[in-house]
């Protein structure tokens, strides 16, 4: 199963209003934007630490935002995770 295809498309859990990921090296940035509250961009951090925690990967930086939309003032959610591989 794929993180990808089972959590972030449109066609699966369809909790982001957008996801963007990629590769700076063997770098991997992921980020996104949700309207499901701040525990939510706490529970996604936790999901992606223990999935990518297989691969070897660790979190070496994250960003969480929060800004009104502009549209009808609901808050906006922005969260951007970087993982890196592991040392260990």
């Amino acid at each position: 199963m794929s993180l990808k295809e089972n959590v972030f498309s449109h066609d699966a859990q369809n909790w982001f209003d957008s996801v963007r990921y990629g590769w700076n090296k063997k770098t991997m940035i992921i980020g996104g934007k949700h309207n499901l509250g701040r525990n939510f961009s706490i529970f996604i951090k936790y999901l992606l630490k223990k999935y990518l925690r297989i691969y070897n990967y660790k979190l070496i930086s994250e960003d969480f935002r929060e800004c009104k939309s502009e549209d009808n003032n609901n808050i906006i959610y922005t969260i951007i995770f970087t993982f890196a591989p592991s040392h260990s």
